[in-house]
C-alpha cells in the first residue's frame, strides 16, 4: 500500500516507520525540506520525498500529520479536489475547549468539510506520539487497539490493514460522528498523562479484548 504523509511530525514520522519496516512505500511531503530529508533518509528505500499534490495523487491513503491553522495550508498545497475519492487519516486530538468537551463538530468533521470528496476515518489521536516510538506497540503483552471512526466501510478496512501492519487491533468505532466521543476521550487520556501517569498505565485502557474481533463478527451475524 502507498501511504502519503503531508506533515512529517514526531507522531506521524513514527508512525511512518512502522508502516515502511511492514513493508508499505511511503511518500513524504512537508514545508521543511531538511525535516523531510531526514525522515527519508532514516526510514531508507520504502520512503520517497515528493510534493503535496504527487502525495496525494499516488498514495492509496493519506495522513495529515499537520495541526491547527497548518490543516487547511496542507490541503491548499495539495488542492482538496485532489483528495477525492482518498482515504484520509485525521490523527489531530483536541486543541481547544469545544472539542475538549464535545462541543459541536469533532476536529475530523471539519476536516471532512474543508475536503468533501475524501473518505475521513479518524484514528490514532488517544496516543500520545512516544507510543509510536515504541518498536512493539503493546501493554502487558497485549496489542494497542486502535478505535476508528469514519462513514465509508472500504477507508475503515484499508486503514484496519495499516492499524494491523504496526502490530495493533483497529476497532470498528462507527461512523464519523463518533469521531466526537474519540476526542472526548482523548482529553481523559492527556488529562491521565499530564497528571504523571505512567504511559503504561494508562494505555492499558486501551489493550486488546481477548476474542474482541469474534465477538465483533458474532454480533454482526
Amino acid at each position: 500500500m502507498k501511504v502519503a504523509i503531508l506533515g512529517p511530525g514526531r507522531m506521524s514520522s513514527a508512525m511512518a516507520g512502522h508502516w515502511a519496516r511492514s513493508g508499505h512505500e511511503v511518500l513524504i511531503a512537508g514545508r521543511t525540506p531538511d525535516k523531510v530529508a531526514a525522515l527519508v533518509d532514516r526510514l531508507g528505500p520504502p520512503a520517497r520525498s515528493v510534493d503535496f499534490g504527487e502525495a496525494v495523487a499516488e498514495a492509496d491513503v493519506v495522513l495529515i500529520g499537520a495541526r491547527g491553522e497548518g490543516v487547511a495550508w496542507t490541503i491548499e498545497q495539495a488542492g482538496a479536489e485532489s483528495f477525492d475519492r482518498k482515504v484520509v487519516i485525521d490523527i489531530s486530538g483536541p486543541i481547544s475547549r469545544p472539542h475538549y468537551v464535545g462541543d459541536g463538530p469533532s476536529l475530523a468533521e471539519d476536516l471532512q468539510r474543508l475536503i468533501p470528496g475524501a473518505h475521513v476515518v479518524k484514528g490514532f489521536a488517544l496516543n500520545r506520539a512516544c507510543t509510536w516510538d515504541m518498536e512493539k506497540i503493546s501493554f502487558d503483552g497485549h496489542p494497542l487497539s486502535i478505535p476508528l471512526a469514519g462513514d465509508d466501510e472500504g477507508a475503515k478496512t484499508a486503514v484496519s490493514e495499516l492499524v494491523r501492519s504496526m502490530g495493533c487491533t483497529p476497532i470498528d468505532f462507527g461512523g464519523l460522528e463518533r469521531s466526537r466521543n474519540l476526542e472526548a476521550f482523548a482529553a481523559v487520556l492527556v488529562r491521565l498523562l499530564l497528571e504523571g501517569h505512567d504511559q503504561y498505565e494508562v494505555f492499558n485502557l486501551l489493550v486488546r479484548v481477548p476474542h474482541w474481533e469474534d465477538a465483533g463478527a458474532a454480533q454482526r451475524a
